[in-house]
């Protein structure tokens, strides 16, 4: 995740890799993962500047020198595969939201280090917190000791454990 606000404290509730969707007859389709210089001539479909996806896929883009087109902004990370089945671009979305037996797609790792989609619950580092959020963080917290996980079941390194902000 980007890090956070300033006076922020997040506590991860969810994690779930990035995989590259592409369209079946894309030319890296039969690969088992594409590595992003590969990808920087293809046009993509991608979350709006400022979503945590975007930015992670920005940051991992520019490490490796790459100016991407974003063609296609959505605002809901799940109708990107309709855009690359009809051959619109590539995304690079987390690995729920990429349809496992899709003839139309393809699904590859992206090379290098795991990069993830992560859903947080961010409160106030600072000042007392209301009754509702007196009762909610404790359920929150036992929760995720019980068991954080990725969506490909591995561990989540820190998962549920909050962490405060700059």
């Amino acid at each position: 995740m980007p890090s956070p606000l300033p006076g922020l404290t997040l506590r991860r509730l969810a994690s779930s890799r990035l995989v590259v969707l592409l369209p079946a007859d894309h030319a890296l389709a039969s690969r088992a993962e594409a590595d992003p210089r590969d990808l920087a001539g293809d046009p993509f479909i991608d979350s709006p500047i400022g979503y945590g996806n975007r930015t992670v896929v920005d940051e991992r883009m520019a490490e490796a020198a790459i100016h991407r087109q974003v063609v296609i902004e959505v605002a809901d990370i799940i109708t990107a595969p309709a855009y690359v089945r009809r051959g619109l671009g590539v995304a690079v979305v987390p690995d729920f939201a990429a349809p496992a037996d899709d003839p139309r797609l393809r699904v590859l790792r992206l090379a290098g280090r795991p990069l993830y989609w992560e859903l947080s619950l961010a409160t106030a580092s600072h000042g007392r917190p209301s009754p509702a959020l007196r009762a909610l963080l404790p359920v929150v917290d036992r929760s995720m000791s019980a068991g954080s996980r990725t969506a490909d079941g591995s561990s989540i390194p820190g998962g549920g454990e909050p962490h405060g902000g700059r």
